[in-house]
């Protein structure tokens, strides 16, 4: 049955979309799957999952969203849009939660999913206002108590140390990419160490190392013009 709006060309490219990743993850003789990744790398893998009826382990890497840990699957169109809720009642078998790969991620990451969490929580107490919920629904509500609090009232300095600590800390890249820069200094190659120096500098890569340092008594003024361009 057809979309509004969705014409059967585009059921088509949805369905061998789907069948190359079921391909993907369950070639051979798999008989689980395991799910790495953000929301729409997990809910893309947790409906096949469901559609073929094997159990599924997730391994979130991002903190922003319910994905790896819920049973509810959003499939999207191809350009990254919402197509459609794919409901079950059918959780990960399992959730791996590496918490330094979740800290050391961009923090806008866990900026957002302590917005997505406390909205939970809001959601699901104001619309079981005045029922009386089953057990799992009761431990929902519990949970998302549980999660909200903490946020509260450790939030704002659970974000303020995650940016503290991309502030303070350096990714390899950053450093290597300098240290080619004094590389080719000691090697006298200053013509293409002026090259990389302005590549360097034009897509935000590290050019000069912020420390105070008594420059003239460690070079000779012949070669300190050569360093400067680096301190």
């Amino acid at each position: 049955m057809l979309r509004q709006g969705e014409d059967e060309n585009e059921r088509t490219r949805q369905r061998k979309n789907q069948d190359t990743v079921y391909a993907g993850i369950f070639g051979g003789r798999r008989s689980f799957s395991a799910h790495a990744g953000g929301g729409k790398a997990i809910d893309t893998c947790k409906v096949l999952a469901h559609s073929t009826n094997r159990p599924f382990f997730t391994f979130p890497t991002i903190a922003s969203t319910c994905a790896s840990c819920t049973s509810l699957g959003i499939v999207y169109h191809p350009d990254g849009s919402l197509r459609e809720y794919s409901f079950s009642k059918i959780p990960p078998n399992h959730i791996f939660i590496n918490t330094q790969i979740i800290a050391e991620a961009p923090d806008i990451y866990l900026w957002a999913g302590m917005g997505d969490t406390m909205v939970k929580h809001y959601e699901c107490t104001i619309s079981s206002r005045n029922d009386i919920p089953a057990h799992s629904d009761a431990m929902g509500i519990a949970l998302s108590s549980m999660c909200a609090i903490p946020i509260m009232r450790w939030g704002e300095k659970a974000l303020a140390d995650c940016q503290a600590q991309k502030k303070n800390g350096h990714l390899h890249g950053e450093v290597v990419s300098y240290g080619i820069l004094v590389m080719l200094t000691i090697d006298k190659q200053y013509a293409e160490r002026d090259t990389l120096y302005k590549f360097s500098r034009s897509i935000g890569l590290p050019t000069r190392l912020q420390i105070s340092m008594p420059k003239q008594k460690i070079w000779q003024k012949s070669q300190l013009r050569h360093w400067r361009v680096l301190m």
